[in-house]
């Protein structure tokens, strides 16, 4: 998950993070080659679920989901980096280092419980959910 009020660090809130390396020109470090991937949600599409959830109550009570960006909000490390480039219009410096044991090469969640339950997906794209969150991160950075 990403977007406004996200400070992120390292492992924690990478987005954030890679966004806060690349506008102050730091160094980026990648564990493993960057081809990982995740999918990613902007947390206006999750306060969205939380409303259609709070809808569908009874339908939904006791059932366990899981929630993310789903297939069409996947992306890996570096996919990730290079779009950001392209939108600050900034080279990021990367190192590459050993890939950290027990790390995913793929996480994307399968999102066709949470749409039967309760008629949510995400509507926020990789590109638009990016351009939102940075300008809000811009606006926001002290």
């Amino acid at each position: 998950m990403y977007g406004q009020n996200q400070w992120g660090t390292e492992d924690q809130g990478w987005i954030s993070w890679f966004i806060n390396r690349i506008i102050h020109k730091k160094r980026i470090r990648i564990f493993g080659n960057g081809k990982q991937i995740r999918d990613i949600l902007h947390v206006d599409d999750l306060s969205r679920l939380i409303f259609m959830i709070m809808i569908h109550k009874k339908k939904c009570s006791g059932e366990a989901f899981n929630i993310g960006g789903g297939k069409s909000n996947q992306i890996s490390l570096i996919g990730l980096i290079k779009r950001l480039e392209k939108i600050l219009k900034i080279k990021s410096k990367i190192t590459f280092h050993k890939e950290r044991y027990g790390d995913q090469k793929k996480f994307v969640n399968e999102l066709k419980k949470i749409k039967k339950y309760s008629n949510w997906e995400p509507k926020i794209t990789i590109e638009s959910g990016l351009k939102r969150y940075l300008s809000w991160f811009i606006e926001n950075k002290i």
